[in-house]
C-alpha cells in the first residue's frame, strides 16, 4: 500500500461486488495523476487499471465484479466515452461516445 504524506485528492471511489478492492481515481502528483487504480483492501496492492485517461467521471462494478464500466472525458477532444472492461483491466470495449 502506498503510505505517503500527500496532498492526494480523491474524485471518487466505488467498491468491489465482494469488498475485497476498490476503484479510485485521484491526482497526486505523476505516481496517481489520470489513473484509475484498483486497490487490493487485503494486500494493499495498486495495480493501474488505466493510465492517461484524464477526466474520470465515475465508475462502477458489474453486479457479478467481473468487469467495470467507467466515463471519462478527453478535454482535448471534447468527447466523452463510456467503456466496459474485464475486471483485470482486459478487453476494453467502448460503449458509447458523445462530443461537447
Amino acid at each position: 500500500m502506498h503510505n505517503r504524506h500527500s496532498s492526494l485528492q480523491i474524485e471518487f471511489l466505488t467498491w468491489s461486488p465482494d469488498g475485497h478492492s476498490v476503484l479510485v481515481y485521484g491526482f497526486d502528483g505523476p505516481e496517481w495523476a489520470e489513473t484509475l487504480w484498483r486497490i487490493d483492501l487485503e494486500t494493499g496492492e495498486c495495480v493501474a487499471m488505466r493510465r492517461n485517461v484524464m477526466l474520470v467521471q465515475s465508475a462502477s462494478y458489474s453486479p457479478d465484479g467481473d468487469e467495470f464500466a467507467y466515463a471519462y472525458k478527453d478535454p482535448a477532444t471534447d468527447i466523452s466515452r463510456l467503456l466496459l472492461t474485464r475486471a483485470d483491466g482486459t478487453d476494453e470495449r467502448l460503449l458509447y461516445q458523445v462530443e461537447g
